[in-house]
């Protein structure tokens, strides 16, 4: 019996270890669930997905595994928020956080999310994730640690913090503003030993239900809807690899992305050539190819699906050795003169003088209007990262312009 398991941050790949019969990969983007499911595994874990920056898995592609015949289960992070949404269909859900979800106990994505470093790390955790802090905390209330109010109080807490900055230390400096200093050493104290890492748990749960599957194929009680949309999901998929290739270009995509114009006329070029593969070699009609765009907008085909088109295109153009150089310039010199990529506060610098630069100065065309829309039209996945690769870029043209 063979199997495939997106794991990260829940469950590092050192924590596995060689489990025979599976195949251990780095946590789902989109696209990745449809390419497992070409090699026709008896069974696909998720466990976890990414939720920023990179395009997350789409249940279609889910429900085509299941479709082949494929056991899919779900658990701890992503692939419990999926196994909610598809277990009408036969998506199996496995674990207390899922079970969470399901009851309704647990609604907001953010409760499973948390900040960490790359494969290379381990996935190494900066935050903790909030569901893991909720099981703790219970935990804690049933030990006498903890009155059921002040742990009602710490999650209100804990919830109110972005994501990125929840962590035991942090509950720990707001338990001070309303706990006694003895209340909250005792609480300090227990958490050496008594945190509940309910994800991890969950995570092996769904391995062990994975090793009971039944022997025979998935059966599913639904009709899968082909359409244009997953025609061209398809072909797109078939040229973007798992998530670590896929990295390799986000740099390239970055600095093309700083030339609009030339991005948008690749962006139409590599659309096209995406709708006429899903539509049987099809030239696209202006309705068809208007409708594709905005798909690809609002990622219902996805960054990661459409970027392997526009840098085949880019390197048949010529235009690839040029990126490259660059790219790699800019990062040596970022690294040598920041250490890491600088922020506002480094250049003593606002968002709004930022954007003139780029636009009024560089471009010479005004600061559009919604700026969330211009970053997304330029294939950045939030204004966050479209800030940081002009901060990146206003730096180094500054710092070579002498040069």
């Amino acid at each position: 019996m063979n199997s495939v398991l997106f794991s990260g941050p829940s469950l590092p790949p050192q924590q596995i270890g060689e489990i025979p019969g599976f195949c251990c990969l780095p946590p789902a983007a989109q696209g990745d669930i449809y390419r497992a499911a070409l090699k026709r595994p008896h069974c696909i874990g998720i466990v976890d997905g990414y939720f920023q920056g990179t395009p997350a898995v789409w249940h279609k592609e889910i429900l085509w595994a299941m479709q082949q015949g494929i056991h899919v289960y779900g658990s701890a992070s992503m692939g419990a928020l999926r196994a909610v949404e598809l277990a009408p269909f036969g998506m199996r859900g496995v674990g207390r956080i899922f079970q969470a979800y399901q009851d309704g106990r647990l609604i907001d994505d953010d409760e499973v999310a948390l900040i960490h470093g790359p494969v290379d790390s381990g996935y190494l955790c900066a935050s903790e994730a909030l569901v893991n802090i909720r099981f703790t905390l219970e935990n804690a209330v049933q030990a006498e640690i903890l009155t059921q109010l002040h742990s009602d109080r710490l999650i209100a807490q804990m919830k109110a913090i972005f994501y990125p900055g929840r962590s035991y230390p942090a509950l720990l400096k707001h338990a001070a503003e309303f706990m006694t200093s003895g209340e909250v050493d005792e609480l300090a104290h227990w958490f050496k030993s008594g945190t509940v890492d309910q994800k991890r748990a969950d995570a092996l749960a769904m391995i062990a239900e994975m090793h009971n599957a039944p022997d025979t194929p998935f059966f599913p009680a639904y009709h899968f809807e082909h359409t244009t949309s997953w025609d061209v999901f398809v072909v797109a998929a078939g040229e973007a690899g798992f998530i670590e290739e896929r990295e390799a270009f986000a740099p390239l995509l970055t600095e093309l992305r700083l030339d609009p114009a030339r991005y948008q006329q690749l962006r139409q070029s590599a659309l096209s050539e995406l709708l006429r593969s899903g539509a049987c070699g099809q030239e696209p009609n202006q309705a068809q190819f208007n409708a594709m765009a905005a798909q690809a907008s609002d990622q219902l085909i996805g960054q990661s699906l459409l970027n392997p088109v526009l840098m085949r295109q880019l390197a048949a153009s010529g235009g690839l050795p040029e990126l490259e150089q660059r790219a790699a310039a800019k990062r040596q010199y970022i690294d040598r003169t920041y250490g890491s990529s600088p922020k506002f506060g480094d250049l003593m610098l606002t968002p709004e003088q930022l954007f003139n630069w780029f636009f009024q100065l560089r471009l010479q065309q005004p600061v559009p209007s919604d700026l969330e829309f211009c970053a997304r039209q330029l294939g950045f996945q939030s204004l966050g990262s479209f800030c940081r690769a002009l901060l990146d870029e206003l730096v180094y043209t500054e710092g070579n312009s002498g040069s």
